[in-house]
């Protein structure tokens, strides 16, 4: 059975820490900041699991205004399960129910189209950051396409 928990930047993230790992770091190549930065103590993050065993991450932190999502990640053999959906719809929804109208993404330019089957648009021009090439997206309260974000 697939689980998913909140844990906020001041529990135990070693968990979160190791998947990031292997999933950034390990597999695709991405740089020290992708397993562990200044934005984790004061994010919220999702652990996903499946029959207990840790399968996925996210998190999600408030900066200037607006909530990000970031750091979405699922095991290889895991992949194509809809995990990483779930994870973002975890995500938006505990952002949503703040009262905000968008919540936006970084993302790196081959993993937008994930996005932007979860209903995320472009919001802006593509960036470099930690040496990948990034686009900034934004999910609509209005554009959430599950009723899982008790938004339809």
């Amino acid at each position: 059975m697939i689980e998913g928990t909140f844990l906020s930047g001041e529990q135990n993230l070693e968990a979160v820490f190791r998947l990031r790992e292997e999933i950034f770091k390990k597999e695709q190549g991405r740089p020290d900041s992708w397993v562990q930065d200044d934005r984790d103590r004061n994010a919220m993050h999702v652990l996903v699991f499946d029959r207990q065993i840790p399968v996925g991450v996210g998190r999600i932190y408030y900066q200037e205004g607006s909530y990000y999502l970031d750091r979405i990640g699922v095991i290889a053999e895991k992949r194509g399960q809809k995990i990483g959906d779930f994870i973002v719809r975890l995500l938006a929804f505990r952002a949503f129910q703040t009262g905000v109208k968008a919540v936006y993404a970084c993302a790196p330019l081959e993993e937008a189209s994930f996005l932007f089957s979860c209903g995320f648009r472009p919001s802006g021009e593509e960036f470099a950051k930690d040496g990948v090439q990034q686009m900034l997206l934004r999910l609509l309260a209005t554009d959430c396409q599950s009723a899982c974000c008790g938004l339809k």
